[in-house]
């Protein structure tokens, strides 16, 4: 997956590091890891003649120096980097965190401790391509896929599938206001295609800026859900509105 790419990992923990490129090089193929322990490091190599051939950022968010927040900024305010896709990891999960780095242009967050499965599905994530068909999410005339979340503080948003498993979903929906709604947090999702409607119960997986967005627009984030609880009928009713989507 990252054969002849070139990836920047800023960490200041070494034990941190070395599982990372580990990682990178044995599970994924890179071939080129730039190392930083310090947050100014990181940035000294954003600004540098090189920071072109750099086609992944894998940031802490505290560290010496400039942190990742400040990292991230940098990133998108620079017209030559700001399409560099940027993983935050970090063992912050509080609400106002993920809203911040929302806002600033993520493309995804993960928090620590992490597994190599969770990193590499979140690289994956980041580096798919954007098709044009994805994003049109059925938009030939039908109706897309929309879902209503509801939260535990009655917050509710509306929001459009961008993807949907049996086990997980993406949504992109408006921006959660700060001081609400983060990682592992519980919603109730009422999914719906054409008719039919599935409810389900949900958790928060992920946070990250919609791909198909630009970072000057700052309206809307992709959320990730795992599907923890739905009984019978309403499963029946998601496996046949999966298959109605492809």
């Amino acid at each position: 997956m990252l054969t002849g790419k070139k990836v920047l990992i800023a960490e200041d923990e070494a034990a941190m590091r070395f599982f990372v490129v580990g990682i990178l090089k044995q599970q994924l193929n890179c071939e080129e890891v730039v190392q930083c322990d310090n947050g100014n490091d990181a940035l000294n190599e954003l600004t540098s003649s090189s920071k072109n051939s750099i086609d992944l950022i894998l940031c802490d968010w505290e560290m010496p120096g400039a942190k990742g927040d400040e990292i991230l900024a940098a990133v998108r305010g620079d017209k030559d980097i700001q399409h560099i896709p940027f993983i935050m990891t970090t063992s912050r999960s509080d609400k106002d965190s993920l809203v911040k780095v929302a806002e600033l242009g993520i493309d995804d967050y993960l928090v620590k401790p992490f597994s190599a499965a969770d990193l590499i599905k979140r690289i994956k994530r980041v580096l798919r391509p954007v098709t044009k068909k994805r994003h049109e999410n059925k938009m030939k005339g039908e109706q897309m896929a929309t879902a209503k979340l509801t939260f535990r503080n009655n917050n509710s948003y509306e929001g459009e599938i961008k993807s949907i498993t049996q086990t997980d979903c993406e949504i992109k929906t408006h921006l959660f206001k700060h001081g609400i709604n983060g990682l592992y947090d519980k919603a109730d999702l009422a999914i719906q295609y054409k008719n039919n409607v599935v409810y389900v119960k949900a958790e928060i997986s992920g946070i990250a800026l919609p791909a198909d967005e630009d970072f000057s627009s700052k309206k809307h984030m992709l959320v990730s859900f795992a599907l923890t609880i739905i009984n019978e009928p309403n499963r029946r009713k998601l496996i046949q509105m999966i298959a109605d989507l492809k």
